[in-house]
């Protein structure tokens, strides 16, 4: 029940912020947190759960 919660409020409430957003901010500027949402999580998990960061190799 919980996970159904999380799933349909949290896409609800994100995906109407979003909309609001964009009705208010360039579309440029809306999509931006494509870029950044990355950075901030990688620095976030450094800090916070001491992860290191590797170079990757595909």
């Amino acid at each position: 029940m919980a996970w159904f919660y999380l799933v349909v409020f949290g896409s609800l409430i994100t995906f109407n912020a979003y909309m609001v957003l964009l009705s208010k901010a360039s579309a440029g500027l809306a999509s931006s947190y494509t870029v950044v949402n990355p950075v901030i999580a990688m620095l976030l998990g450094v800090a916070v759960a001491r992860e290191t960061v590797t170079h990757f190799k595909g």
